[in-house]
Formats: C-alpha cells, sequence, structure tokens
C-alpha cells in the first residue's frame, strides 16, 4: 500500500462517515437536488423570467439567470423539506439506524464514484504532465479498481437504458389482426 492508495482510501472513509452522519435520506436528497434542481429550473425559469420581466421590470439578461437560480434555490429547499419529513417518520417508525447504515454504504459509493471521475480525469492530464510516477500508480491497490468504477457504472447505466428502450419499443409495437 503506497501514498495513493492511503489518499483514496482517505477519501472513500470520509464519504462513509459524513453517510453514516446524515443518513440515506440525506445522502439521495443531496444528489437528487443536483439533478432534479437542474432540470426543474430549466422547466420553470422560462415562467419565472416572463413574471421577473414585467413585474419587476428586469431586462431578459438579468431575468433568466436569476430566474434559473431562484427556480433551483427553490426546488433544493422543497427537496430538503421534504427530507426532513420523511427523515423524521423514518424516526419515529425506529428505522432511524437502518437509515444511518444504507447512509454510509451511500456516502461511500457516492465518494467512490466523484474519485473515478476525478482521477479519470487527472490521468488523463498525467499522460501530458507526468505528475504521478507510472511505479506508483502500477503498485497501488486502488487506483486501478477507482479508475475503472466511473466507466464501468456509466457502462451498466447505457446498457441497461438500451434494454429499456427495446422493452419499450416492442411494447408499442402495433400488431396486425390476423383475420381467421
Amino acid at each position: 500500500m503506497n501514498t495513493l492508495d492511503l489518499v483514496i482510501l482517505v477519501t472513500v472513509f470520509f464519504g462513509i462517515i459524513q453517510g453514516l452522519f446524515r443518513g440515506l435520506v440525506k445522502e439521495l436528497t443531496s444528489f437528487a437536488v443536483i439533478i432534479v434542481g437542474i432540470y426543474g429550473a430549466k422547466l420553470l425559469s422560462p415562467l419565472i423570467a416572463k413574471m421577473l420581466e414585467s413585474v419587476a421590470s428586469f431586462s431578459p439578461q438579468m431575468a433568466h439567470p436569476l430566474a434559473f437560480l431562484f427556480s433551483f434555490i427553490l426546488l433544493a429547499i422543497a427537496m430538503f423539506l421534504l427530507a426532513q419529513l420523511f427523515e423524521k417518520t423514518l424516526s419515529i417508525i425506529q428505522l432511524g439506524g437502518l437509515n444511518k447504515f444504507l447512509g454510509a454504504i451511500v456516502g461511500g459509493l457516492k465518494f467512490l464514484l466523484v474519485l473515478s471521475v476525478l482521477l479519470n480525469v487527472f490521468d488523463a492530464m498525467d499522460e501530458r504532465f507526468h505528475l504521478i510516477n507510472k511505479a506508483t500508480k502500477e503498485e497501488s491497490l486502488t487506483y486501478s479498481l477507482v479508475l475503472k468504477a466511473g466507466p464501468e457504472l456509466w457502462k451498466e447505466v447505457k446498457d441497461k437504458q438500451s434494454i429499456n428502450e427495446q422493452n419499450t419499443h416492442q411494447q408499442n409495437k402495433i400488431v396486425p389482426r390476423q383475420n381467421k
């Protein structure tokens, strides 16, 4: 085990500890806020921008970015409030411990995925700048595993998406009736 392994393990361990303290609900919410917030803000911001332009006399150049930011923040607050309500419900029905345990797993996996993306970017840059010795990477027990995690997950998601699209396409086919 070398320094590179220690950096990777400490980072993932930090994610596990953070997930343990935050719990599954907050871990999933923090991830969902990014996806739902951006998508929702993209849908809501044109309506809010029109309101800002007419009510507050903002120029379109000013109204659209402000509307996107306002929509994102509004959606994030709503999602976090729902998450708190759900978390309270879990505590009431005595599932708080399970929430924390699953949060640790999701937190570790989330940090592992982020680390994989960062290492892939770093690895591409390192081919040109040679920041880390090649022998250090080869001796590392975790570097190649973490490097592969993100691309493998992406491949699985794309494969599942392709299968779902094929199934949907087959279900939507119109089958001609045969007269007997």
